[in-house]
């Protein structure tokens, strides 16, 4: 189509992975919403400026290189989304996959309450496009949502190539932020949109100014040539893997990083530091807490083997560190802005340490290497050329075991609030805040297996975290077990 405008996938949103996963997010909403209100608000968003590359679609160029095509305008020929409604005349408790939704996790201790595979037929449609080629070859828009609708409940789903946004780019940073303001007629306060056009990070990293902390840790080619043909063969010789959704108490919580935080103060008096830095060195956040908590758990089937390396990485949100420099403050990033900040502890550490040194280290690793500077270093170390995929590096060595961690607390997915669409019998109903009671994610991929990979989905409104994850099949036995004992995993 010539008035179509075609738009290149920019750098980091093209590399091998993102393009390849396809990432939905499931809200349960324990009312009845009107399909059409969510529906309408959605395509209002994606068809204002700069947002509307969110409808756009997938393509490849003479060059194999993949481009957005961005119609001139939205119309039922192209429409701005895909959208999709299910209507059940039941309630959810009585629906065979809904009835397995949790509603009363235990209060008192973590337990794993759901595998997210299970609610895959609620959160797409039946004929969803599974992958890449899918998108491209049927040529649809980027973003699907899909309503399910009970007597009293609603299930709604949010759908996209991983390509097209990151986690905060789904949550409070951009789409269902701006989604939230055009159903409360708050449209004059949606943030404008940066580089939608334009590739604003492709020069990260090309002009370093300090070496990064890690850099004597970078594998080189042969090393990297071993870890992964040892990763691929694990992978290979065990195929199956399953996924789990954990609830974590807001007691517990509390009580875990109140005990993490005294065990750091301990540990700085005994050290004679002085007073003003004392609490500066103690302090870490109920993330870092549960990273370095669920590390334990995760790592459970390898406690035997205490020489080996364990690769953390945790993603980090670029926004807040770049706003204002590459990103414009004030401006939405409507794309991939998320790198992997690393710890590499030995299994022995994780186990025989107390569990607080092990979140001082997860703290320590954000406050170190979360700079600027050491951002542009860790660009330069691991990814020199976007263009050789061969080029591509990693901090370990070629015997160690890699824990991927993303925090989405602050995409704040339980609290898209979506009351504006609530309605009864006799149509639409005020309702001063309407929040998720349930929250699951996907992120599938089968050419990327998503093993050892795990997400802190969110903090729900009574304090509790919601934390999913991948493993080998087999290994969330263990882990369920000890959970249920009541016990931190090598404690």
């Amino acid at each position: 189509m010539a008035s179509e405008k075609i738009i290149p996938v920019h750098e980091f949103d093209s590399m091998a992975v993102y393009p390849n996963i396809v990432l939905s997010l499931m809200l349960k909403y324990d009312k009845v919403l009107d399909p059409a209100i969510l529906r309408d608000a959605m395509i209002e968003l994606v068809s204002r400026e700069g947002w509307c590359k969110l409808g756009s679609r997938l393509k490849r160029n003479e060059h194999g290189r993949l481009v957005y095509h961005l119609p001139e305008k939205f119309d039922e020929e192209t429409p701005a989304i895909t959208f999709t409604h299910i209507e059940y005349d039941m309630d959810v408790e009585d629906h065979p996959i809904g009835c397995k939704i949790p509603t009363h996790p235990d209060p008192d201790k973590p337990s794993v309450v759901a595998d997210p595979a299970t609610f895959d037929t609620l959160a797409r449609r039946a004929d969803a496009p599974k992958n890449l080629d899918d998108f491209i070859r049927r040529d649809l828009p980027q973003l699907e949502l899909h309503v399910v609708s009970f007597r009293k409940a609603t299930i709604v789903s949010v759908s996209c190539l991983h390509s097209l946004l990151d986690g905060m780019g789904f949550g409070s940073q951009g789409l269902f932020k701006g989604w939230m303001l055009v159903l409360q007629g708050r449209q004059d306060e949606i943030p404008p949109v940066c580089g939608f056009d334009t590739d604003l990070l492709k020069d990260l990293g090309k002009r370093p100014t300090e070496e990064h902390k890690y850099h004597r840790f970078r594998m080189g080619g042969l090393c990297m040539i071993w870890y992964l043909l040892r990763r691929a063969f694990q992978f290979l010789w065990h195929r199956a893997e399953e996924g789990r959704i954990v609830c974590i108490p807001a007691g517990f919580v509390q009580q875990l990083r109140q005990s993490t935080i005294e065990e750091l103060r301990s540990g700085v008096a005994s050290a004679g530091e002085e007073a003003k830095d004392k609490e500066k060195q103690c302090w870490v956040s109920e993330g870092d807490v549960l990273v370095a908590w669920w590390t334990r758990y995760a790592t459970l089937h390898l406690r035997n083997k205490p020489n080996k390396t364990i690769c953390v990485s945790n993603a980090y949100n670029l926004r807040r560190i770049l706003s204002g420099n590459l990103l414009p403050a004030g401006h939405t990033y409507l794309s991939n802005a998320v790198l992997g900040l690393f710890m590499l502890p030995k299994v022995r550490d994780i186990f025989d340490r107390p569990l607080s040194w092990l979140a001082a280290q997860m703290r320590r690793s954000i406050v170190e290497t979360g700079t600027r500077a050491q951002i542009e270093a860790l660009v330069a170390d691991v990814m020199p050329d976007w263009s050789r995929p061969a080029s591509f590096r990693m901090y370990g060595d070629p015997g160690m075991h890699m824990l991927v961690f993303t925090n989405w607390t602050q995409a704040q997915f339980y609290q898209v609030d979506l009351a504006p669409a609530a309605v009864d019998d006799s149509g639409k109903v005020e309702q001063q805040s309407l929040m998720p009671s349930f929250v699951s994610y996907r992120i599938s991929s089968k050419i990327w297996p998503m093993r050892d990979s795990f997400c802190i989905i969110g903090k729900d409104s009574e304090g509790k975290y919601w934390l999913g994850g991948v493993l080998q099949k087999g290994l969330w036995a263990k882990i369920d077990s000890e959970l249920q004992r009541g016990r931190i995993a090598g404690a």
